[in-house]
């Protein structure tokens, strides 16, 4: 009975887990990504208004 018990509570334990570790991964994964296209789209508006800013001072 006891070890049937200790089964169950490790059964629901590793389950909460993989299901906290679910919900929370592909969250992180989204995140991650939106960050970097973020930050990538923010590196090539500052090469871009650097440039135009040199074009204005040649100009």
């Amino acid at each position: 009975m006891k070890w049937s018990l200790v089964g169950f509570v490790v059964y629901v334990a590793v389950r909460f887990v993989c299901a906290f570790w679910g919900g929370i991964l592909p969250m992180l994964a989204v995140l991650a990504v939106v960050v970097f296209l973020i930050r990538a789209v923010w590196c090539i508006l500052c090469v871009l208004a650097l440039f135009i800013l040199a074009l204005c001072v040649i100009l």
